[in-house]
Parts: C-alpha cells; sequence; structure tokens
C-alpha cells in the first residue's frame, strides 16, 4: 500500500478524535430524552415548584436539555481525562480502559446527584462507548500509533520503518460492528445489561488483537492490555449478573432514596421560600404617588 502510517500530522489526529466525539454527542442529544427517565429527581421538584406557580416558561424542556448537557459532559469530556490518568497508573501512554472503568463511576455519581435512572441512563449512551471510538482507532492507524507486529502484508509504518499488521483498522471494524450491535438491540436487551455488554465484547476482541501487537509479556505470557481485558470481562460479568437481578432496585434507589437529591432539593426549598416571601412582600408594598410641587 502507498499510505505510510505515521506521516499524519498530530491536528488531524485531533480532529479525527473530536468527529468521533461528536458523533457520540450528536448520538445522546438524539436518543437520551426520547426514554422515559427525565426528568431526575431534582428536576421533579423545580418542575412541581413551577406548575404550582403557574408558570407560562417550558421549564421541563429546558430542565430536560441542562440534564442532557451534564450527562454528556461526565460521558464524554471527563474521557480524555480518565483516559490519561488510567495510562499514568499503568505507566504507559493514554488507556481507553480509563474510560470503561472511571468515567462511568464519573457518571453514576452524576445520576445519584439529580436523582436520574442510572440504569436507563446506561442503557441508551452504551452504544455511544463504541460510536466515538472507531474514529480513534482510524486516527490511531493514520499517526502511527497502536501499531501491530511486523508482516509483510501490511501497511508500512513511516514511525517505525516496518511493514506491519494494520491492527487498529482490524479493531476499528470490530468495533463497528459492536456499535451495531449494541445499537439494534438497544430495546431489546434487559435493563442495565448494554453497558455491561459493551465491555464484554470490548474486552473479548482486545484481548485476541493484543496477540498482533509487539507488546512485552508481563504475566504468565499475556500483555498488560490482556490483563486490563480480562479484568474487563470479570467486571462486564458481574456488572451484568447485578443489573439483571437488582435492576429496579438500583433505579428506585437512585430516582427515589438518592440523598444527594434530597439535600439539593431542601436548598431548593429554602430558595423557593425566599422567593416566594420576596414576592409577597413586593405586593404588600404600598404605592407612593409623589405630588408635584406647584409652583
Amino acid at each position: 500500500m502507498n499510505f505510510q502510517l505515521g506521516s499524519m500530522e498530530q491536528s488531524v489526529y485531533d480532529t479525527l478524535v473530536l468527529f468521533g466525539g461528536f458523533l457520540s454527542l450528536v448520538y445522546l442529544f438524539c436518543n437520551i430524552n426520547k426514554i422515559k427517565r427525565m426528568p431526575g429527581k431534582v428536576s421533579k421538584h423545580i418542575i412541581d415548584y413551577a406548575n404550582n406557580k403557574g408558570t407560562k416558561l417550558p421549564v421541563e424542556t429546558i430542565l430536560a436539555v441542562i440534564e442532557v448537557f451534564i450527562v454528556v459532559i461526565l460521558f464524554y469530556a471527563t474521557g480524555s481525562v480518565t483516559i490519561e490518568l488510567f495510562g499514568m497508573c499503568l505507566g504507559m501512554s493514554a488507556n481507553y480502559f480509563g474510560m470503561i472503568y472511571f468515567s462511568p463511576l464519573l457518571l453514576v455519581a452524576g445520576c445519584y446527584i439529580l436523582g436520574l435512572d442510572v440504569i436507563k441512563v446506561f442503557d441508551t449512551i452504551a452504544p455511544a462507548y463504541p460510536l466515538g471510538l472507531i474514529f480513534s482507532k482510524i486516527a490511531c492507524h493514520c499517526s502511527g500509533c497502536c501499531n501491530g507486529m511486523e508482516w509483510e502484508g501490511g501497511v508500512y509504518n513511516h514511525n517505525t520503518g516496518l511493514t506491519e499488521v494494520p491492527i487498529q483498522l482490524i479493531e476499528a471494524s470490530w468495533v463497528l460492528l459492536i456499535f451495531i450491535i449494541l445499537f439494534a438491540l438497544r430495546k431489546k436487551y434487559k435493563r442495565g445489561t448494554g453497558f455491561p455488554l459493551y465491555m464484554l465484547l470490548y474486552s473479548g476482541i482486545r484481548f485476541f488483537s493484543e496477540f498482533l501487537r509487539h507488546e512485552p509479556d508481563i504475566f504468565m505470557g499475556l500483555k498488560l492490555y490482556q490483563l486490563c481485558c480480562i479484568s474487563g470481562v470479570i467486571i462486564g460479568t458481574v456488572i451484568y449478573i447485578i443489573a439483571i437481578k437488582f435492576s429496579d432496585k438500583i433505579s428506585y434507589s437512585f430516582t427515589e432514596k438518592s440523598f444527594a437529591a434530597d439535600f439539593i432539593c431542601s436548598y431548593l426549598d429554602k430558595a423557593f421560600a425566599a422567593y416566594d416571601k420576596y414576592e409577597l412582600k413586593k405586593q404588600k408594598r404600598p404605592i407612593v404617588h409623589h405630588k408635584k410641587k406647584k409652583r
């Protein structure tokens, strides 16, 4: 092949990664409000107050947009940070498993604070993970990073000077297949199993693709990323089982029993009471008519 890996500029690499992230965000904004998840406990509290006041503002729509925006921020904007941090902890470059392990924890915390149904949130965003990853893999292929082992029938890598297995494109194809599977099954899989299913599928394909890379063995002939894959399969299986058995209880705990959401609602009550007091005082304020002085 004439195309040389590693010849792409960093700005083009960043553009591809950002484009994948942009598609993920578009997917989220188009799908996250189609499920009966909105609004969360905090938003319901505000909506009830607005309805009692008889406000004409589209409060529910405004709050839904805010909730989606918060979910998107926790899902994607924190992803790059967790990827880098996870890589630093393992003593290597950025590691995508950071987004699988740590970003969901931040999203869980956000759902608990807002009183959102965390089960439905994760079922909805599950296909967005591989959607963004497809373009990240293509960007890695073009820049020559995350390269495969030497192979005569492969692609020349400008960085290493070797002809290598285009493992990045192979993984991009597999991740595209995962996206298609999750998207096709998004209304059919059992509640709460969307994200753990993604963990299982991605960890599985990454485990076998690592055999086509030049990485040192760490433990029992396995590479570091393969150990991450094994832990991903174990954690994904545990989450899958928990989701099947306790999805309704988990949803109830987030939407009705969230202490964080109750704490926010209590402060909202104080703010609403202060506002009502101000409005009442404003209505009772006597009207003073100023007489014009005679010349």
